[in-house]
């Protein structure tokens, strides 16, 4: 079955999917399972050797987003509308950091090497599809928060790995979106779980002093990046 939401005229190049990754096609009709004990076990063990890497990246977006924000108070203030749409003036520079961490999580989780230097990998050349996707994704939360809260739950659920598909696969903006949407609407609540687990783990590292947070944050970077390899699969770039 051809995938309805890849880009026209998009051909990945032949390669051998790696052991229990999943497919765009695969992720459309739900042809996938994980359970979250798995996504945590695989990677913590893949941790090792590269929480240098990551935490490398993690503190320069942190950097990046504090100088930000101190932007964006001075340009803005402090009012709601600071808070709710202040984030889009940094976004076009805080936007492909962030993937290019995800894709760091992705590259792992296939075994690849990875260096903090990655983080950079959307900067240049630039992906402009990639700040347009995330932009409606926020976008998008923000008004499901504003209506209900319910909705924002379910499409910033929905919407998780919408970024990755245009970084990974390709795909256009609108098309990456419902693909996610409707790959990750077969098992919902299997990812609502998996968040959840995630904030409370990230909570309790927090506890002693966010020591546990050396260790804790990289493998939450790896478990998205086993979870999105399960589902969607990497694309050959990934995996070369």
């Amino acid at each position: 079955m051809s995938n309805p939401y890849q880009t026209p005229g998009y051909q990945p190049p032949s390669f051998t999917p790696q052991p229990g990754a999943g497919s765009l096609d695969g992720a459309l009709n739900g042809e996938y399972d994980f359970t979250v004990n798995e996504i945590f076990a695989e990677a913590w063990e893949k941790t090792a050797g590269a929480k240098g890497a990551f935490w490398g990246a993690i503190l320069f977006i942190g950097f990046v987003s504090v100088i930000g924000g101190i932007v964006q108070k001075a340009l803005l203030g402090n009012g709601q509308a600071s808070q709710i749409f202040g984030g889009l003036l940094i976004l076009p520079i805080t936007g492909p950091l962030y993937i290019g961490l995800f894709k760091m999580g992705v590259r792992r989780a296939a075994g690849e090497t990875i260096t903090a230097s990655d983080v950079f990998r959307y900067l240049s050349p630039y992906n402009v599809q990639l700040v347009i996707v995330q932009v409606l994704v926020y976008l998008a939360i923000i008004l499901g928060f504003m209506a209900l809260l319910l909705p924002g739950v379910y499409l910033a659920i929905s919407y998780t790995f919408a970024p990755l598909l245009v970084a990974d696969h390709g795909l256009q903006p609108w098309d990456a979106m419902e693909t996610c949407r409707k790959s990750v609407g077969h098992k919902w609540w299997k990812f609502f779980g998996y968040f959840l687990l995630t904030g409370l783990m990230f909570i309790a590292s927090c506890i002693p002093l966010g020591l546990g947070l050396i260790w804790a944050l990289p493998t939450f970077v790896i478990a998205n990046g086993v979870l999105y390899r399960r589902v969607f699969g990497p694309s050959p770039e990934s995996v070369a």
